[in-house]
């Protein structure tokens, strides 16, 4: 996507997971976003990060049951 907001374009396509909630690296090299599948009827939420084209996506949560909610809406952080 522009910076103004045209030129959509979906990046990741995993079967049986709804991706969303993408956010740019502040380099702008990497996506973050939220991957949410349903295990035995659950949802269950984790967080991704990929390279811009959506290529070699890495889990990079772990979370199970309602304590998986907390992965939703991701934001990038600066490391101390």
């Amino acid at each position: 996507m522009n910076a103004d907001g045209s030129g959509v374009e979906r990046v990741t396509n995993t079967p049986g997971r709804d991706e969303h909630d993408p956010v740019w690296s502040p380099d702008g090299r990497r996506i973050a976003y939220v991957g949410e599948s349903s295990s035995h009827g659950a949802s269950s939420y984790q967080l991704y990060v990929s390279s811009r084209t959506g290529s070699s996506p890495r889990k990079v949560t772990n979370a199970c049951g309602e304590c998986a909610i907390i992965n939703d809406e991701p934001s990038w952080q600066p490391t101390r």
